[in-house]
């Protein structure tokens, strides 16, 4: 890599209290010298060490960062180079992985410029070059929060129409996220998901982060993984896409269902044309049918829809609401039935009501 643009890359991440700048060269430098009219440490990078390692398809360069410091600015400085080193990450540059490993910051001389001293430290640094993707580099984030792993499997499955050429609909496509993720609950993410699947909570949607790449999944399966030895328990997580839902309500209150289907049928008539064979037909009514399956909840209109179900009144009727449009229905067909869960479910046909 061009050594001044990193020295330039390095200008610009290098803020804190301090101005710094960094060259590829010698700066000469004393108290009187200003950039913008402020004052700043003169910062020099040089190479010490190039390695390509053509069989993994990587190189490394270490590299050493000599700063001029002034005497009372030393603890400043070290508290900033300290923010440095920690917000330092693996990032993508220039069609490279690049991993960033910092060894510690140490003084190696002090000298006396103009009568001003100066504290001298080095700092190195490798940086390592990868044109391949290396597990070990990659950072995960869910939600903007970093989360360990220990393995990722990243299936993309995707839908072949065969009347149609190469096209973009997400709908045609489907991610499935298989992650392990070492059991440590001090960080936020993973206790928060841990928190999740020990409830009955579900939907549960995240931003999901992988080599630069953001997925909105929704968790579908978690799997824990308690060790009796010394070996780290881990969380097998499977998130899947996560599509948009069809907001429906019956009477205001959006209700748990596994199945919905919408019919409509014409009711249609038929007339011969005068000289001709052909006969042609027209719509004379229209039914509509909604078959929905709900999972038995403790709402009241789930024990309005049984007591309709098992009751004599013919003219319960009730307000669903589809994506923001509202139709009066009643039930016209009703069957309750255990469901793999050992718990009840109702499944229920609306038609429209009125006469």
């Amino acid at each position: 890599m061009n050594l001044k643009f990193i020295a330039d890359k390095l200008t610009t991440e290098l803020t804190g209290q301090l101005n710094y700048i960094v060259t590829d060269d010698i700066q000469y430098y004393n108290n009187d010298i200003k950039d913008g009219g402020l004052d700043y440490v003169p910062v020099v990078i040089t190479i010490t060490r190039d390695f390509v390692e053509q069989v993994r398809h990587m190189y490394n360069q270490t590299y050493v960062l000599k700063f001029h410091v002034r005497e009372e600015l030393r603890d400043t400085f070290e508290a900033d180079i300290k923010d440095f080193v920690d917000n330092q990450t693996t990032e993508t540059i220039d069609s490279y992985y690049v991993q960033k490993m910092y060894q510690a910051l140490r003084m190696v001389n002090d000298i006396t410029i103009n009568g001003v001293d100066y504290f001298v430290y080095e700092m190195e640094s490798t940086w390592t070059y990868s044109l391949s993707i290396i597990g070990s580099y990659l950072n995960i984030h869910i939600d903007d929060i970093p989360v360990p792993y220990r393995t990722i499997n990243i299936v993309h499955d995707i839908a072949y129409v065969s009347n149609q050429s190469r096209l973009s609909n997400y709908r045609m496509t489907n991610d499935r996220v298989i992650m392990e993720i070492p059991l440590i609950l001090s960080n936020a993410k993973v206790l928060e998901i841990y928190n999740e699947i020990n409830s009955d909570y579900y939907n549960k949607v995240y931003a999901v982060l992988i080599h630069d790449v953001t997925k909105t999944l929704v968790l579908k399966k978690a799997e824990i993984l308690y060790n009796s030895n010394v070996a780290l328990s881990t969380m097998r997580l499977t998130l899947e896409t996560h599509y948009p839902r069809v907001a429906i309500t019956l009477d205001g209150v959006e209700l748990p269902i596994t199945s919905y289907s919408y019919e409509m049928k014409k009711q249609n008539d038929t007339a011969a044309k005068v000289g001709s064979n052909l006969i042609k037909g027209y719509a004379t009514g229209k039914v509509r049918a909604f078959s929905i399956t709900f999972v038995k909840n403790d709402s009241a209109i789930y024990t309005k829809i049984v007591n309709d179900a098992y009751g004599d009144s013919l003219d319960t009727t009730y307000t669903l609401i589809r994506d923001g449009v509202a139709y009066t229905l009643t039930l016209s067909n009703a069957r309750e039935t255990y469901t793999e869960t050992g718990d009840m479910a109702i499944e229920c046909q609306f038609n429209d009501y009125g006469s």
